[in-house]
């Protein structure tokens, strides 16, 4: 039975000689890729910056109001930040500062409108500290489903942020056919696992990933990556740090990113793939049927 897991190069080049050839590759990215401050919890501030990159390619009913921001720093009223947490969020969950508990309001007077809200992030009732956000993941490694928290015991599906992200989105009038949460390859000496090919696979198709890093003392980040540069199998991320800081930095897959000075491990990730849009099938459908009339006339 299956186990659950909460939880620039420059070179001296001689006069009198001719130099060696160096290529350089930075890697690939997504464009356009948001840059958000952290805003009431990481794990849904880098849910903004994924869904962010949606609203503003072909999906913009994700954040309501206009299109989601590149940045937020130093712009608190940006219109993405109340996706990420509304006021309505902060004044039922967010009554004091971060790491408080037992701080929610008794009755919620406010309905989900929120990644933080749907995410479970800074509720007492599923034992979250404020910012705090949980996701579950399979200890075999293998990809776990919000179908599969479902069937497991439905307080796991209202507790975990993948499935939070998976209803905001539902919220918002979309569809999410693939979603999961995994342990990455590797991961506790199992060779299973999602791997850094399956992650370039993920952005040479436009679509960003969550990474999940932790410690040995229940020490948590949650971190969106857009890119990577595979010579060194190095992913791109910005980690809510502020933009002078760490912010966007570069993670060794697999390995170790120092966050406010605490080494913390790469070990999970959240997958997403939107469904396409009604008038995006509709289009891709009449341009086959046009060029399978076109082929036929042709004859």
């Amino acid at each position: 039975m299956k186990n659950i897991l909460f939880v620039l190069i420059i070179l001296p080049i001689s006069a009198y000689a001719k130099p060696d050839l160096i290529s350089f590759n930075e890697g690939l990215c997504l464009p356009d890729a948001g840059n958000y401050d952290m805003w009431y919890g990481c794990a849904p501030t880098a849910a903004g910056m994924m869904l962010g990159w949606y609203d503003r390619n072909g999906y913009p009913n994700l954040v309501p109001g206009g299109d989601a921001e590149l940045s937020t720093f130093g712009k608190p009223d940006c219109l993405v930040n109340s996706s990420i947490a509304s006021p309505g969020h902060i004044n039922d969950f967010f009554r004091k500062g971060y790491g408080f508990f037992k701080d929610d309001s008794f009755f919620p007077t406010h309905q989900f409108d929120c990644l933080a809200d749907f995410m479970g992030t800074s509720q007492d009732f599923f034992g979250n500290k404020n910012g705090d956000t949980q996701f579950h993941f399979w200890s075999d490694n293998s990809p776990c489903t919000s179908d599969d928290l479902w069937d497991l015991w439905p307080f796991l599906y209202y507790s975990d942020g993948m499935c939070g992200i998976e209803r905001y989105v539902t919220y918002r009038g979309y569809n999410t056919p693939v979603m999961y949460n995994q342990l990455i390859n590797g991961f506790n000496g199992i060779s299973a696992g999602f791997s850094f090919d399956q992650f370039k696979n993920e952005i040479d198709n436009n679509r960003g990933v969550l990474l999940h890093l932790g410690n040995d003392f229940g020490i948590g980040h949650t971190m969106y990556a857009y890119g990577y540069d595979e010579i060194d199998n190095t992913i791109l991320v910005y980690d809510t740090l502020g933009p002078l800081g760490q912010n966007p930095g570069r993670l060794v897959w697999g390995e170790h990113y120092f966050y406010y000075g605490m080494p913390l491990t790469h070990f999970g990730v959240t997958v997403m793939h939107m469904a396409p849009e009604p008038s995006t099938v509709f289009f891709v459908l009449f341009s086959l049927l046009l060029l399978d009339h076109r082929s036929n006339y042709r004859k």
